[in-house]
């Protein structure tokens, strides 16, 4: 796995990808991911941190060869005691996948201690160029929780945002 791996993986000139299915049921989902898969015959089937393993599983079970998963964060990795819930089956689908890109060394070390996997890093630039310009004001601006979710504690924010109506929140 790693690096080079995923250099190999070769493709098809004139395509681009367009993402443009919902799956509202959760219990059909394999099913229109498999027929996606057939249908469309995609270079590469991206799979970013699928907790259920639904979305993995049924990429790897069609086309285990283009299929790449993407993790942002080791705590949602099913190894190591940093998981959020460990699973050795889960684990074991993420060592079929043809290559494995991180966001970070950490979690590319963490993946190769924990579950004995090399990972591609590749540094999303969400933060812009450096060196970065101090915008920081104490004094004026508002709170705000970037990507918000129950993991990351969004019921706290809500909970702050009422008891504090004094202190400007942004959603």
């Amino acid at each position: 796995r790693g690096q080079s791996r995923i250099a190999q993986l070769p493709l098809r000139q004139g395509r681009a990808a367009e993402p443009h299915l919902a799956v509202l049921d959760p219990h059909r989902l394999a099913a229109v991911l498999a027929d996606q898969i057939r249908t469309f015959d995609p270079d590469r089937i991206l799979v970013s941190e699928d907790r259920s393993a639904v979305c993995l599983a049924t990429a790897l079970d069609h086309a285990a060869s283009r299929v790449v998963y993407l993790c942002h964060s080791q705590a949602s990795l099913p190894c190591g005691p940093e998981s959020f819930a460990t699973d050795a089956g889960f684990t074991a689908l993420l060592g079929r996948a043809a290559g494995i890109v991180t966001v970070s060394r950490y979690v590319q070390a963490y993946l190769r201690r924990w579950a004995g996997l090399e990972a591609t890093v590749i540094p999303l630039p969400v933060y812009g160029q450096a060196p970065f310009a101090r915008y920081g004001r104490f004094g004026d601006g508002y709170v705000t929780l970037v990507n918000p979710s129950q993991i990351k504690g969004i019921e706290i924010f809500r909970q702050l945002a009422r008891a504090r109506p004094d202190v400007a929140f942004a959603a």
